[in-house]
């Protein structure tokens, strides 16, 4: 199904993030063409995004606009004088305003300065970046939820509009809330490095994932384990294991280097425990849940390359009687009046709601007290009164929503979830097929309920196939997809980087989810989305799995790339780690003449790519001087004036007070009346029609909205009250005790 045939989408940028965008809306049935681009001799890897787009010089009339800025922008004014409800979305390193504006930039520094670098652990060595170009993947999936965003906007009465994408800010929305972490009280410490304990081990002929985020989990790996000195209640808690990373692991390896990957893999099956691959380039395309589901398609000319990860199913083709009708929307809340009904846990779920949620959608979380949502438990110790409500991961990707407490077992909270998706235009839910599936409540199930419907669906290993009842998480597709194996030194282990995997799945599904209602709101048909958390995943690896197809196979190579040197990160004379990249001979001369560097460094042989290339070591120890003589700041500064990419690892605390978001808007403030007040950030996508972030509500309280949605849905007083008191419409997980809160919101 072609949810956007209607949409003429025109691509005038260089860049792989404008490409990616494209490439997102195409697949989702977007007329998309390339204007005047100069790219004959376009890498295969490369040439892949672009399949499917028409290469034009001139075009009539187009709907939105993608460029390179801030130099794109000297191409749209002929295209707004052909369409002034043009939308126009531009993708630079950090926005096109603000006093990072012009500041050279690289993947690499990006991913320090942002946060991603220092999840790595590396074990004594220089910190190492993602293997893959993560923000311009990023800056292109939100360059989609921007093009999307802003062509409702235009529908719901906007003249037209710009929408600013940040490279930065794209990857500082895949950390899990470091700078929540560092406001709420009684949080745990952000952990650095976010190594999942256990995570990637070492097996008998290979690498495996294993992984245990809840208690639960746990529980299930040290019963297969069988190790009683697991039991030691100090690992009981995540991020306790990681603290404890050097006790922990070597009695995991006890037991996992008895034996093969594929043993592993099938014991994890047999007990359910979360296992997976280590893939790389050569076995990725082996993994069941990627064969059994003809996830890597081959062109007509051999290359690989993997399935849009957003799965359009059918459809009705007709408007059912009694259905949901179009809602009043608003150009700045492009969204007001949708109504979304959010089964969700942990992270990629929540996180298309809260998406949806700042984009004006009425977001109502339905919330089990049996089985809670394990993310409401990983911030804060159990002993803190209401440790539920104050978990920064929860805070963070809840924003803007409200709660309702229903149990789908409860005969009474199934009648409240059925009432709610009848009244719904989303439905979005994560978890394993089987838990709604066995409810009734699949596509059939809910367009009973609801026939024009959007119905969101994120498992993680798909819906179909041998793996679609495994548990699946973050960590077990990052290491499938074989992005683990393209990152890390490559004489070192594969590394997991943190938590991404959720948050990229969920601005891929937020994507699918407008384009959706865009479709509805125009032919009144709902759409059954299947978003996985594996597709995505794979997708990530998209242009190394092209590659590799060809015979060039990429390598795990620390911070090396290929085409740029020197690249790496080097310690400065305060212990600080700084990343530095010259991308061209312009930047590699301004670095070799910065104050500092060895005079050998002025060898007029280092004037071309392929002697820096060849003497990438050499080069290595000159900025490793050069680097330890000065402070990180000055250094930066210094070689920032100069025109060099570079940047200080950070670690995400501080993002709220940095001085590019603050001049962006990009941050706002909301009032939990346990949590306290907190800074939270908005979208990387700033509205030309709506610039600065905000929200109207913190995260809810657990089913804080109970009594108001059940009187919404039609239920009398009198059963809202007897349900009440009976105890169906629970305040706590596990009907918890609790105080009442103390802090007042301030008004």
């Amino acid at each position: 199904m072609r949810l956007l045939d209607d949409v003429v989408v025109a691509e005038a940028g260089a860049t792989e993030a404008v490409a990616w965008c494209g490439r997102l809306l195409r697949d989702l049935g977007a007329d998309v063409v390339r204007i005047d681009l100069n790219d004959d001799a376009l890498s295969v890897p490369h040439d892949a995004l672009h399949r499917g787009k028409r290469r034009i010089t001139d075009v009539a009339r187009v709907d939105v606009l993608v460029v390179d800025g801030p130099a794109g922008h000297l191409q749209v004014d002929p295209f707004r004088a052909r369409n002034p409800k043009l939308v126009v979305v531009s993708v630079s390193d950090y926005g096109m305003t603000g006093p990072a504006a012009e500041t050279p930039a690289s993947e690499l520094t990006l991913q320090a300065e942002a946060g991603l670098i220092a999840l790595h652990p590396t074990y004594g060595r220089p910190p190492v970046g993602i293997g893959v170009n993560l923000a311009e993947q990023m800056a292109g999936r939100w360059a989609a939820v921007g093009a999307m965003a802003g062509l409702l906007a235009v529908t719901g009465g906007a003249p037209g509009t710009e929408v600013d994408v940040s490279r930065f800010e794209s990857l500082a929305s895949v950390l899990q809330y470091p700078w929540l972490m560092a406001q709420l009280p009684d949080s745990f410490p952000y952990p650095v490095p976010q190594m999942a304990v256990p995570g990637i081990e070492p097996a008998k002929d290979g690498w495996v994932c294993l992984v245990a985020v809840s208690p639960q989990q746990w529980s299930g790996v040290k019963q297969l384990v069988g190790d009683p000195r697991l039991d030691d209640p100090r690992y009981d808690q995540l991020v306790e294991r990681i603290r404890l990373a050097a006790e922990v692991r070597p009695l995991l390896h006890d037991f996992t280097k008895r034996y093969t990957v594929a043993e592993l893999v099938e014991m994890g099956i047999a007990s359910r425990v979360a296992i997976a691959p280590v893939t790389d380039l050569t076995t990725v395309a082996e993994f069941a849940p990627f064969a059994a589901r003809d996830c890597i398609l081959r062109t007509e000319d051999g290359v690989t390359f993997p399935r849009n990860p957003i799965r359009v199913h059918a459809a009705p083709d007709t408007t059912a009687l009694g259905t949901v009708g179009d809602p009043s929307r608003l150009p700045r809340r492009p969204l007001h009046g949708v109504r979304v009904t959010e089964i969700a846990s942990f992270q990629a779920g929540p996180l298309v709601g809260s998406y949806l949620a700042s984009l004006g959608a009425d977001v109502i979380r339905v919330e089990s007290a049996t089985r809670p949502d394990a993310m409401r438990f990983t911030g804060t110790p159990s002993t803190v009164d209401r440790c539920w409500e104050r978990a920064a991961s929860f805070a963070g990707a809840n924003v803007d929503k409200r709660s309702v407490a229903a149990e789908l077992n409860d005969p009474r909270g199934r009648e409240i979830v059925d009432r709610l998706i009848a009244s719904s235009h989303v439905l979005v839910e994560n978890y394993v097929p089987r838990v709604l599936d066995d409810r009734g409540l699949d596509y059939a199930g809910v367009t009973a309920l609801q026939p024009n419907i959007v119905m969101t669906r994120m498992p993680a290993w798909g819906s179909t196939g041998p793996w679609r009842g495994q548990p699946g998480l973050t960590f077990t597709v990052n290491a499938a997809s074989s992005v683990s194996w393209m990152s890390g030194y490559e004489d070192g282990e594969p590394l997991l980087t943190g938590t991404v995997f959720d948050p990229i799945a969920a601005v891929t599904a937020t994507v699918g989810t407008l384009a959706a209602l865009w479709r509805r709101f125009r032919t009144g048909r709902g759409a059954h989305l299947e978003v996985a958390l594996c597709d995505v995943a794979l997708q990530v690896s998209a242009l190394q799995i092209a590659a590799g197809s060809t015979g060039r196979k990429p390598i795990r190579s620390g911070n090396r790339r290929n085409g740029i040197a020197p690249q790496g990160v080097y310690q400065s004379a305060d212990n600080r780690w700084v990343a530095i990249s010259a991308i061209s001979d312009r930047q590699w001369d301004a670095l070799a003449g910065a104050p500092g560097m060895p005079e050998r460094a002025l060898d007029a042989d280092l004037r071309t790519l392929d002697e820096r290339v060849s003497r990438h070591d050499e080069l290595d120890e000159m900025l490793t001087v050069m680097c330890s003589g000065q402070e990180a700041a000055t250094l930066v500064d210094v070689l920032r004036g100069r025109g060099v990419p570079a940047a200080t690892v950070e670690i995400g605390t501080g993002l709220i007070d940095h001085p590019q978001l603050l001049a962006r808007q990009r941050v706002f403030a909301a009032d939990h009346p346990v949590a306290g007040r907190a800074r939270y950030i908005g979208l990387p996508a700033r509205f030309g029609h709506a610039p600065a972030a905000s929200a109207d509500r913190p995260a809810p309280l657990f089913g804080e909205h109970s009594r108001e949605m059940l009187a919404e849905l039609g239920f009398s007083i009198d059963e809202i009250d007897a349900w009440d008191a009976d105890g169906a419409l629970a305040r706590s997980p596990f009907g918890l005790p609790f105080a009442q809160p103390s802090h007042q919101p301030q008004q």
